[in-house]
């Protein structure tokens, strides 16, 4: 199973550590980490240096533009590998996470996972919006209730695993200063146009602490 992550960076330092020491432990398969991290804040290239530095699969990329989507482009042309994985760097995993998300990705397809967020009471957990928070085994009791009752969380387009030939096919995400909703919106309309399915990874789960970034810029304007 080999893929690429692809990570986008800019000013939450303790939750890029937080998610990178969680890929590192609950990641299966032949992967590489790429960081993109232009105009990145002194603490976030103190986190990507110390994790390149270990890690050889994790992988700086300083990528020409600081626009979230024009980073996600880059990184995705600057990925080895056929599968990617597009993730948000405040995040944290279930064991094993990945592969029944990657086992799905194939041409035409594009997979999500199943996400608790942590501002979206629909999805029923509130398991923390920061790492030094974080309740895992809450985390977890959820997962195995999910999944003991065969619940769907609501659809979020991130984790995406996609074949790099379909991203790159479909011209990627739009680049404008609007982060997430437009952007989002417009690319899944892309999808649709050009006949692309979508999948549900409902062995995958994962934990966004939606809100973590914006804690450290109040203008909630961060990524």
């Amino acid at each position: 199973m080999r893929f690429s992550i692809i990570i986008p960076t800019y000013n939450a330092s303790e939750f890029l550590e937080f998610t990178l020491n969680d890929l590192v432990k609950y990641t299966k398969g032949d992967f590489e980490i790429l960081l993109g991290f232009k105009n990145a804040t002194p603490e976030v290239k103190r986190v990507a240096d110390e994790f390149s530095n270990q890690y050889q699969f994790i992988k700086k990329a300083e990528t020409s533009s600081d626009e979230v989507y024009q980073k996600i482009n880059e990184l995705v042309k600057l990925s080895s590998n056929e599968k990617v994985v597009f993730l948000n760097d405040d995040m944290a995993f279930s064991p094993d996470w990945n592969v029944d998300l990657v086992s799905r990705i194939r041409k035409d397809t594009f997979v999500v996972a199943q996400v608790f967020d942590s501002n979206y009471l629909n999805d029923g957990i509130e398991a923390g919006n920061h790492p030094r928070e974080f309740n895992r085994d809450y985390f977890y009791s959820k997962i195995k209730e999910y999944q003991r009752r065969k619940i769907k969380t609501r659809f979020f387009p991130m984790p995406l695993g996609f074949m790099k030939a379909d991203f790159l096919e479909v011209g990627g995400y739009p680049s404008s200063n609007y982060f997430p909703y437009p952007n989002d919106l417009e690319f899944l309309n892309k999808l649709g146009m050009l006949n692309k399915k979508f999948d549900f990874a409902e062995n995958s789960f994962v934990y966004h602490f939606i809100r973590g970034s914006q804690r450290e810029n109040n203008l909630g304007l961060t990524y």
